[in-house]
């Protein structure tokens, strides 16, 4: 990734930016089965008001500022109650999609990388573990290659990184 990506909250600005995005650059049909749910998911969120629960979902869009679409959109579920922040779901435009190999491969890892370094310094006032669950053979090939990036170059910003099974764990 060339440009500089931060991990912001989305708003109804930038959801909407990013919805028209993603529709353009999708046929109906599959913009239909893959993301309408998720956009709809999170027009619900932000127009709700906390009802008291124990968790909560947060909606984050990796992009270069407030007034450009998303390159992809973050589902972070927090149990503040137990220190725990799930990534729930990281949703990538068509354009990434089936990009397993080479530099779409590295492209898709870095984007993840990010979206985890936001995600801690999101966290990073409270004391937080933080799982990633690689579901799929590709996702899991992803957390891989960023759990490797993490030991290697970030190690000092966590308690512990560990890659066990599918699930990849970071304590803050």
């Amino acid at each position: 990734m060339e440009k500089e990506y931060a991990l912001l909250r989305l708003n109804d600005e930038q959801l909407k930016l990013t919805e028209a995005a993603w529709k353009n650059d999708s046929e109906e049909l599959f913009y239909a089965m893959n993301y309408d749910a998720v956009f709809d998911a999170i027009k619900f969120h932000l127009v709700k008001e906390s009802n008291g629960s124990s968790h909560e979902s947060l909606y984050f869009g990796l992009a270069e500022s407030k007034n450009s679409p998303a390159k992809a959109i973050v589902e972070l579920v927090t149990t503040p109650k137990i220190g725990l922040a799930k990534l729930l779901n990281i949703t990538l435009p068509i354009a990434y999609l089936d990009s397993e190999q080479g530099e779409d491969f590295r492209e898709i890892a870095a984007i993840y990388l990010r979206i985890i370094l936001g995600c801690v310094k999101f966290s990073a006032d409270n004391d937080v573990t933080m799982k990633l669950y690689g579901r799929s053979s590709e996702f899991l090939s992803i957390l891989r290659v960023t759990y490797n990036t993490l030991k290697e170059k970030h190690e000092k910003e966590f308690k512990k990184i560990e890659l066990d099974g599918r699930w990849l764990t970071l304590q803050l």
